[in-house]
């Protein structure tokens, strides 16, 4: 069984139970419940560095103690795939999985591989970062802008279409679009 403490983390895996009820209980009768279900969550996080979230785990546990969170980071292109082989075997793991690739969420969902669950605080997300029925949210917002040397570049880049400039041919560090799909997302939109 799912520990409620990694429904109050972000998206789920498991079966599609329909679109509950904002969440009533508090932090830490959640706690208490996870306490019972034997303490142990499993996260899968996209990001670069494998310890990226340890400051997450640290802060987790501390707040939680006897509850161990297990987080794995890997890059979300490769996360998703992996959710996508236990899916297809059958063999469902993770117990919360938190990525860039919003793209994969709707299809999970359609798929029934998401629970359904809507912290108290559901109402506060803006519509445009939740799911109405509570299969997935975004808990964290961010946004790009463009930095450069000044004295290397004098120019300006006020969005992503400035970099396809002749001048700045060969003098752009940027992530492969093919690799990134944060990148490829910033291009398409220019």
């Amino acid at each position: 069984m799912r520990s409620p403490i990694a429904l109050a983390l972000s998206t789920l895996v498991a079966t599609t139970l329909g679109a509950p009820a904002a969440e009533n209980r508090t932090l830490d009768e959640i706690y208490q419940a996870a306490l019972k279900e034997g303490g142990v969550v499993t996260l899968w996080h996209g990001g670069d560095e494998k310890n990226q979230q340890d400051g997450l785990k640290q802060a987790f546990e501390k707040r939680f103690p006897g509850i161990t969170l297990n987080v794995t980071v890997d890059l979300s292109k490769y996360h998703d795939g992996h959710l996508d082989d236990q899916l297809a075997n059958n063999n469902v793991y993770v117990d919360s999985i938190i990525l860039q690739t919003l793209h994969d969420y709707p299809r999970w969902k359609k798929e029934g591989a998401l629970l359904s669950y809507k912290p108290s605080v559901f109402a506060n997300i803006a519509s445009e970062f939740k799911d109405p029925d509570g299969a997935y949210y975004g808990y964290s917002v961010f946004g790009w802008s463009t930095n450069w040397n000044t004295a290397k570049y004098n120019g300006s880049l006020a969005d992503f279409s400035d970099a396809l400039r002749p001048e700045l041919k060969d003098k752009l560090i940027l992530t492969y679009p093919n690799d990134d799909d944060a990148v490829l997302y910033a291009f398409d939109l220019a």
